[in-house]
């Protein structure tokens, strides 16, 4: 095997000649790390919406939660909660629907193969778009 240490000549050496590689100015340090800081104040402002409302969100998601505990659960007393009791006190009564003309109702034989035949073509279409989407990008 070829090690590195076994060649003599510098192949980097007779291309790069170090004397004559130009030095950065002094200040260029402090120039671009205050440019980068600079950058960093600008665009930091810009955070998402949940990072900026990060204290009223869990404040309001605690107060709704505890809020909600507050109603449910049972207190020191024997009696229930009032939004238990009112609960119980709601009186619904669904209508009865006729359901005898659905019933009578007949589809064609073919209808669920047109069902499937158009549920292949939309995921053929799917994949045709992914396809040509994604060789536009490249």
């Amino acid at each position: 095997m070829n090690k590195p240490d076994s060649h003599e000549a510098d192949l980097l050496r007779n291309y790069i000649d170090t004397e004559r590689a130009e030095k950065a100015p002094e200040d260029f340090t402090s120039r671009v790390m205050s440019g980068i800081r600079l950058e960093n104040e600008k665009y930091g402002l810009k955070k998402g919406i949940l990072a900026r409302n990060i204290v009223p969100a869990v404040s309001g998601i605690v107060t709704v939660s505890l809020i909600i505990l507050a109603s449910v659960l049972p207190g020191n007393s024997g009696e229930p909660l009032p939004l238990i009791r009112f609960i119980q006190n709601i009186n619904i009564q669904i209508p009865k629907i006729d359901l005898d003309l659905i019933s009578t109702f007949e589809l064609p034989e073919w209808i669920p193969y047109v069902f499937i035949g158009v549920f292949f073509l939309g995921l053929f279409d799917m994949g045709i778009s992914g396809l040509f989407h994604r060789a536009g990008k490249q």
